[in-house]
């Protein structure tokens, strides 16, 4: 098992290899930076409860869909510009914490975690708690969050 794990990840590393040639980074605000997740890492998103649909904070109309890919609207096949990518952070915590911009369309309606897992070409904060990829699966919904203002 470790044997096929370890070159999925070589595979993957080749894969995006020839693609750094084409990231943005001279296109990316200062603290953030292009990286690469070799494996599956379980990270976390919050978004908005609209009556019966689950969507992004920010412009109220990315759906998300328990078990269903969500990939960037823009870039998905390269590296995705950073406004169009999805925003998740390593902890619940840090997800719950998530600040939004003022013109966030569902900064108001109540809010959902989603539990992410994420791998392959993203970028990174310089903070380390922050994470831009180019899609994310949910695979688990968390009703009752704490979100913190």
């Amino acid at each position: 098992m470790r044997a096929k794990e370890e070159l999925e990840e070589e595979i993957l590393l080749i894969q995006s290899s020839r693609l750094w040639g084409s990231c943005p980074s001279v296109r990316l605000p200062k603290d953030w930076q292009p990286d690469i997740i070799p494996r599956q890492v379980v990270m976390y998103k919050l978004v908005a409860a609209v009556g019966t649909k689950v969507v992004a904070v920010y412009d109220s109309s990315t759906e998300y869909w328990l078990g269903r890919k969500t990939v960037s609207k823009r870039g998905a096949f390269g590296w995705p510009p950073l406004d169009s990518c999805f925003f998740v952070y390593k902890t619940p915590m840090e997800a719950s914490e998530a600040t939004f911009p003022k013109k966030s369309r569902c900064a108001k309606a109540p809010k959902v975690l989603m539990k992410v897992p994420v791998s392959g070409m993203c970028y990174k904060h310089e903070s380390g708690r922050k994470w831009a990829c180019k899609e994310v699966t949910p695979v688990y919904f968390f009703k009752d969050v704490q979100v913190n203002p």
